[in-house]
């Protein structure tokens, strides 16, 4: 069976808000790949293509290739292994054939982060990382866009605002689309690195002010990262005295206004979920202004692999 076989409309899927330990850090979804045993996989919005430690892949029902990858995170987590194919499960649903994923054999932290958590993701609880999002960026497959038809079609993240569970609906429908504001994206971008093709098919126009008065404000293209624990805010100026805390920590408690272009604004703080208690405003730098995990609490967010689309929406 391969790739648009014909399947259900939609499928909800929960997702776990805390690992084994308790620890609050983003969003989980149970993944089996190949006969291994079930993983838990952290869904991340902000990179794309499965990658899990070979420990849980198991042995059977694996097509190797043969071919090495090193895969760098912002925050200095890095993974080493062999790009393979298998077939991926997420509970009632499985994908339509073998995706390439990449076998992790090493995990590590970059020389200049040290202190990344590349540690635990060597524990017996922890699989890996899901990359879900938009673009053909690098080798790997988002393994959402293999899932027979026309649950291949897009997914939403609900990330539980509301006091409602997260969830991760995939198939899309006139009903479920309903509400949502859609920003299409670039069908190909030629770009030097993966990094920067993937940070052009996955970012929105967005405007953020911080404070009561709107002390400072920034507008351009912002990702929404559900792999980060991190809001990280570029400023042309620096925040008003007072906002900060140290280590360019907005103060807790302080007022932020999202405002997608075309969108009223959604009020959040700067400790929007109660595992992301960290804003970091950063003057000048690079442009990647990302809104990680908290900001699923209070927006849902539709990935629309047919139509190369990103709809947001106030969390319901």
């Amino acid at each position: 069976m391969a790739c648009g076989a014909a399947a259900q409309e939609t499928a909800q899927l929960p997702l776990i808000d805390r690992t084994a330990d308790g620890r609050r850090i983003g969003y989980w979804l149970p993944v089996h790949a190949g006969n291994g045993e079930s993983a838990m996989m952290l869904l991340d919005t902000g990179s794309r293509g499965l990658m899990i430690m070979a420990d849980k892949l198991g042995k059977q029902g694996i097509e190797r290739t043969g071919r090495r990858m090193r895969h760098g995170f912002l925050d200095g987590t890095t993974f080493e292994g062999e790009i393979v194919k298998a077939r991926v499960n997420f509970g009632p649903v499985s994908t339509a054939g073998l995706v390439f994923l990449l076998s992790v054999d090493k995990a590590y932290c970059a020389k200049d982060k040290p202190d990344c958590p590349a540690q635990k993701f060597n524990s017996k609880s922890i699989g890996g990382i899901m990359g879900v999002g938009l673009g053909d960026v690098g080798p790997l497959d988002n393994p959402l866009t293999c899932l027979p038809s026309p649950l291949s079609g897009g997914y939403i993240f609900h990330g539980g605002g509301h006091g409602s569970p997260a969830s991760l609906s995939l198939g899309l429908t006139p009903g479920n689309r309903q509400g949502f504001t859609m920003y299409p994206m670039p069908r190909m971008t030629l770009t030097a690195n993966w990094r920067d093709a993937f940070f052009k098919h996955n970012t929105i126009d967005v405007c953020v002010s911080i404070g009561e008065a709107g002390i400072d404000k920034l507008c351009g293209k912002i990702l929404f990262d559900s792999g980060s624990s991190l809001n990280l805010l570029q400023t042309k100026s620096p925040p008003a005295p007072g906002a900060i805390v140290r280590d360019g920590l907005l103060r807790p408690g302080m007022k932020i206004d999202i405002v997608p272009a075309g969108m009223a604004p959604v009020a959040a703080t700067s400790e929007a979920a109660q595992w992301s208690g960290l804003t970091r405003v950063i003057q000048g730098g690079d442009g990647r202004t990302i809104l990680g995990a908290s900001s699923f609490q209070i927006l849902d967010i539709l990935y629309d692999f047919k139509g190369n689309a990103i709809g947001v929406r106030p969390a319901r």
